[in-house]
C-alpha cells in the first residue's frame, strides 16, 4: 500500500512556519497560537472558545512552549 498526498501542491512547510500543522487523522489540520511568557487575557479565551467551536473541534490545548492549539 502507498502513502499518496490528499491535498498535492500544498507547501506544508510554509504552513507550519505560520502555526497551522497538519495532524496524525489524513486531512485535518491544527492552529498554534504563540502567546508572549504563555499569558491570556480573560477577554480573549471566549474569543479562542468561540474559534475553536467554529473551526475546530471544539476543543483547545495547551502547548508545552505555553502556547494554545486549536485541532
Amino acid at each position: 500500500m502507498t502513502n499518496v498526498d490528499p491535498t498535492p501542491g500544498i507547501d506544508y512547510s510554509a504552513l507550519k512556519s505560520g502555526g497551522i500543522i497538519m495532524q496524525k487523522d489524513d486531512d485535518f489540520f491544527a492552529i498554534r497560537l504563540k502567546f508572549p511568557g504563555g499569558s491570556v487575557s480573560a477577554d480573549q479565551l471566549p474569543k479562542i472558545a468561540g474559534l475553536a467551536k467554529k473551526y475546530g473541534r471544539g476543543l483547545v490545548r495547551i502547548t508545552a512552549r505555553q502556547g494554545i492549539e486549536i485541532p
